[in-house]
This record gives C-alpha cells, structure tokens and sequence, in this order.
C-alpha cells in the first residue's frame, strides 16, 4: 500500500468513526475500486458482504 492509500485509509476510519460516512458509502468504494476489501474492514471494523441487487419488479400491463 502506498502512501497516500494509508492517508486515504487513516482519513476514512476517522470519517466512520466521526459518523460522517455511514457502510453504504464505503461498500460503493469498494465497488469502484477505491477501497479494499481489507480496508472495508479496518474501516467498518465488519467483513465486506457485496449488497444483493433487488430483482426488477415487473411492469403491469393494461
């Protein structure tokens, strides 16, 4: 891990802990590729489980 990751990591535990950050926000960095699946974890102090997507409801017809 570079520098500025463990910068980056060392600021968003702080933004957790502060409750300016709440798991969905970091869950969509992990999705990005932005954060680790480890980070998640040092950050949220939780495993990262990935969110289920909802199935589409379908669409009434007339």
């Amino acid at each position: 891990m570079t520098d500025l990751n463990s910068l980056f990591l060392q600021m968003w535990v702080l933004d957790f802990q502060m409750g300016l950050f709440q798991k969905p926000y970091f869950q969509g960095l992990v999705k990005q590729g932005l954060l680790s699946v480890d980070g998640y974890k040092e950050v949220t102090g939780e495993d990262y489980v990935a969110p289920q997507a909802q199935p589409s409801q379908p669409v009434a017809q007339a």
